[in-house]
């Protein structure tokens, strides 16, 4: 981009040329084909669907965002009913606080669930796990039992073996 003096001596910048440039030399840059070419340009997908970060990423914030919905939804009627006094500043002052409780703490632990049982499929994928019980089910019994003990791997053991019990239970039911 040239800069342009005016009469004063201060600068002022000038639009810059484009009919100049060859955009045939800019396509390869890009990753596109030059517009002579013959060949059909193609879109490249991954044929498996999302890859482990995409899914992850999706996964995580749907259930962060569902959680802390369906929660905030809950903490809005508590916050609405509990509130120390009938004025409107109190309840809405009431209903923040509510929801802010109820929405986070269930929004969090929805999208560490997620988070979890994410890898937990894309790891018994990776390692074949199918293929070594022979069994259909076995990625979703795998991936919610596994979900299930880390989640609650701090309780204890009584704690995480309910937690991963509950989870193959829920992940078959959904698969």
């Amino acid at each position: 981009m040239s800069m342009n003096y005016d009469n004063e001596g201060s600068a002022r910048r000038s639009i810059p040329e484009v009919d100049k440039i060859d955009f045939k030399k800019l396509s390869p840059i890009y990753g596109l084909q030059p517009s002579g070419s013959s060949e059909p340009e193609y879109l490249k997908y991954n044929e498996k669907g999302r890859d482990i970060t995409g899914k992850m990423f999706f996964n995580t914030g749907v259930a962060w965002l569902g959680g802390f919905a369906c929660a905030g939804a809950y903490g809005f009627v508590e916050g609405w009913r509990g509130a120390a006094n009938p004025s409107y500043r109190i309840k809405l002052n009431s209903v923040i606080n509510a929801v802010s409780k109820r929405g986070a703490k269930a929004g969090n632990a929805m999208g560490s669930i997620a988070f979890l049982y994410t890898v937990s499929i894309w790891a018994t994928e990776f390692f074949d796990v199918e293929g070594y019980v022979g069994h259909g089910a076995a990625v979703p019994v795998v991936s919610g039992l596994a979900t299930g003990l880390f989640y609650k791997s701090a309780s204890g053991v009584r704690g995480a073996s309910l937690a991963g019990a509950i989870g193959t239970l829920a992940s078959v039911t959904v698969w």
